[in-house]
C-alpha cells in the first residue's frame, strides 16, 4: 500500500494590508431560512397495537423467509447493542434503488441496472462480507413499481417485493445485519413542506400503507433486519433549505412510521428502526427540531437509532468537532446515531489523502459512539468494483478497516492556525481592483462577511507547501457559514489568482498554492442571514465559529 507522508507547515503572517472606506453600501434584502408555522395536522392512523393487520396481499409471507435460520429472537437487544455489533456498514448503492420515468405494479423490475450497475447477485453480497463488512445497508425505491388499489390505496407489485427478498436474503444468509429503507420514495411519495392540507394527508396515507406492506412482509425475518425510514426527505418550498413546517412533518412522518411498522407485530415489535432527521441533516436548526418518536410498546428499552448523512471532508482532527456535536445531540435524545451516508468521491478534494481521509472519519466517529455506512455508487464513489471485483479499490477498503482499528490522522497544532479570535477578521470585503479591504459600517447590519488578517492588520502569508487546506467549524447560529472566496497575491501584493464560483461554497477547501504566491485572503460569509459586528464576536467567542488553515506539503513514498 502506497503511503503519503505529510509534510505540515506553520503558517506565518506579515505584510501590511490598507484598509479602505466602503460608500454608498446598501443592505442586501437576505432570505431568511426560518419561518414560524402552526403545527400541522396529523394524520389519524387506524391502528390497533394488540392486532395483526390483516391484508390478502401479504397472507403467504412464509413463503419469503424459507432463508431465514434466526439466530435468536429480538430479546436482550436493543439500539445501543446493535451499535456495539456494527464494525462498518457499505451501502448498495444506485441497484435497488434507482428511479424510473414512471411509476406502475412491477413496471419497473429491471431499474437495477438502469443506473449503470449490474444485476445484485449473491455473489457480489458474499464478496462484499469477505471483505469484512459485516453491515450492509440496501437502498430501495419501492414506489416505481407499486400500483394503486380501487381505493386508492399503495400496493407493491409482488415480483419486484420478491427481488428485494432475494437480495436482503443474500446478506442474511452472510449473517450480516440488513439496512432496508425507503430510497428515491422522496418527492413522489414523501415530502415535507406541504401546505395544502389534502395532499399532506395523503403523504400520510402513502407512508402507512407502504410501510405497513414492507413491515408484514419481512416481519418474520430476525434482528439482523433493519428497517430505515426515509432517504433525505426534503423540503418541497426550497429543497434542502430548513423550515419550521417541513421540520415537523418530518417528526410526523418518522413517528407514522415507527407506530405502522409496530403493528404488524412479529419480530417488527422490537426489530430495531432508523429514523431520519430532516433530508438527514446535521444542522443545528435541523437537530434542534428533531423529535425522537414514541414507541409505545417499547417504554423500557430502546429500539430506535436516528440516521444522518455526514459527508464532511476534514482529513484530520478538524472533523471532530461534527462528531463532538452528534454525539451531544445523541445524549439529549437517548438514542444512538448511525451515519447511513458519508464517504469521499474519486475527486476528492485533495485526492493524495482519500485513504487518510476515510480512516480518520472512521475512526473518530467511533471515539464517539458513533458507526458508519460508507457510500458506494459504483461510479465516483466507487469502492467494489461490481463488474470485475479484481479491480476494487483495495487502498480504500484497508483503510476503511484501518479506521475501525482506530487509526486516525492528527496535525501538530504548532503547524495549523485557528482562528477564532473577532482580531484575526476583518468584518468586510476584498476590493480586487485596489487590493483593500473594504469595512463594513459596524453600526449597520449587513450580510456576515468575514475577511482573514493578522492581529496587527496585515495579510496572511503563505509559507512552504503544495496545497492550503482550510476548514470552517460552524455550530449553532453560525451554522450557514461558507468559505466564499479565495485570493492570492504575490509580493507586491497584486492578486494574481482569485477563486470564487458556485462550487467553492464549502466548510472545507483545499487548493493549490499558486507558485508566485506570497500572500492570501479567505473570506467566509452567511448568505442567508444579516449580523452585526456583536453577533459575529459572540459566536466566536462561543466556539460557534472558527477556520482552520493548514499549509501541506505530499511526498509518496513505499510503506509496508
Amino acid at each position: 500500500m502506497v503511503l503519503k507522508r505529510l509534510n505540515i507547515i506553520t503558517l506565518s503572517l506579515a505584510c501590511v494590508i490598507c484598509t479602505c472606506s466602503c460608500e454608498n453600501m446598501t443592505e442586501s434584502q437576505i432570505y431568511s431560512e426560518t419561518d414560524t408555522v402552526e403545527k400541522p395536522e396529523t394524520y389519524e392512523m387506524n391502528i390497533n397495537l394488540s392486532e395483526n393487520i390483516e391484508n390478502d396481499s401479504f397472507s403467504d409471507n412464509e413463503n419469503y423467509c424459507d432463508n431465514i435460520d434466526a439466530k435468536e429472537d429480538n430479546a436482550n437487544w436493543d439500539a445501543w447493542m446493535l451499535m456495539e455489533e456494527i464494525n462498518v456498514g457499505w451501502n448498495l448503492g444506485n441497484s435497488l434503488g434507482t428511479a424510473a420515468a414512471e411509476c406502475g405494479y412491477d413496471a419497473n423490475l429491471e431499474m437495477e441496472t438502469i443506473w449503470g450497475n449490474p444485476k445484485v447477485s449473491k455473489e457480489l453480497i458474499d464478496y462484499v462480507k469477505s471483505l469484512g463488512f459485516n453491515t450492509i445497508r440496501i437502498p430501495v425505491s419501492w414506489c416505481y413499481n407499486c400500483g394503486r388499489d380501487e381505493n386508492g390505496k399503495i400496493k407493491i407489485g409482488e415480483q419486484w417485493l420478491k427481488r428485494v427478498h432475494e437480495v436482503v436474503d443474500y446478506a442474511i444468509d452472510n449473517d450480516m445485519y440488513v439496512i432496508l429503507n425507503t430510497m428515491c420514495d422522496a418527492w413522489v411519495l414523501f415530502r415535507c413542506g406541504v401546505e395544502d392540507e389534502t395532499e399532506w394527508k395523503q403523504v400520510q396515507q402513502d407512508t402507512e400503507d407502504l410501510w405497513r406492506q414492507i413491515a408484514q412482509s419481512f416481519a418474520e425475518y430476525d434482528k439482523r433486519l433493519i428497517f430505515e425510514g426515509f432517504n433525505e426527505i426534503d423540503n418541497v418550498v426550497t429543497g434542502f433549505t430548513y423550515s419550521d413546517l417541513s421540520a415537523e412533518q418530518m417528526n410526523i412522518l418518522n413517528q407514522i412510521f415507527v407506530t405502522t411498522v409496530r403493528s404488524t407485530e412479529g419480530s417488527n415489535i422490537k426489530r430495531i428502526l432508523l429514523v431520519p432527521t430532516l433530508f438527514d441533516s446535521t444542522l443545528t436548526q435541523v437537530t434542534d427540531a428533531f423529535r425522537l418518536p414514541e414507541d409505545d410498546v417499547n417504554n423500557e428499552e430502546n429500539y430506535l437509532i436516528v440516521s444522518v448523512h455526514c459527508y464532511e471532508s476534514e482529513f484530520d482532527q478538524d472533523i471532530e468537532w461534527k462528531f463532538q456535536t452528534l454525539q451531544e445531540f445523541s445524549n439529549r435524545i437517548g438514542a444512538p446515531i448511525l451515519i447511513t451516508e458519508f464517504g469521499a468521491k474519486d475527486d476528492y478534494v485533495l485526492s493524495e489523502l482519500r485513504e487518510e481521509f476515510t480512516s480518520n472519519y472512521i475512526a473518530r466517529a467511533n471515539k464517539y459512539g458513533i458507526k458508519c455506512c460508507i457510500w458506494d455508487d459504483g461510479y465516483h464513489w466507487k469502492l467494489v468494483d461490481r463488474y470485475d471485483y479484481s479491480q476494487t479499490n483495495m487502498d480504500m477498503i484497508e483503510a476503511i478497516f484501518a479506521g475501525v482499528a482506530g487509526q486516525n490522522y492528527e496535525t501538530d497544532f504548532k503547524n495549523k492556525m485557528v482562528l477564532d479570535n473577532i482580531d484575526d477578521f476583518y468584518f468586510g470585503d476584498m476590493n480586487l481592483s485596489t487590493g483593500c479591504i473594504e469595512m463594513v459600517d459596524y453600526q449597520n447590519k449587513y450580510w456576515a462577511t468575514l475577511t482573514t488578517k493578522t492581529k496587527d492588520n496585515r495579510f496572511l502569508e503563505t509559507r512552504d507547501g503544495d496545497y492550503l487546506c482550510i476548514s470552517m467549524k460552524t455550530k449553532g447560529a453560525a451554522t450557514n457559514f461558507w468559505i466564499n472566496y479565495i485570493c492570492f497575491l504575490d509580493e507586491k501584493q497584486n492578486v494574481i489568482e482569485y477563486k470564487k464560483d458556485k462550487n467553492i461554497l464549502h466548510r472545507f477547501l483545499c487548493t493549490k498554492i499558486p507558485d508566485d504566491a506570497k500572500y492570501f485572503v479567505v473570506n467566509t460569509y452567511d448568505p442567508y442571514s444579516n449580523y452585526a459586528i456583536e453577533d459575529i464576536q459572540q459566536y466566536l467567542e462561543k466556539g460557534d465559529l472558527s477556520m482552520s488553515i493548514t499549509f501541506v506539503n505530499i511526498e509518496e513514498s513505499d510503506s509496508e
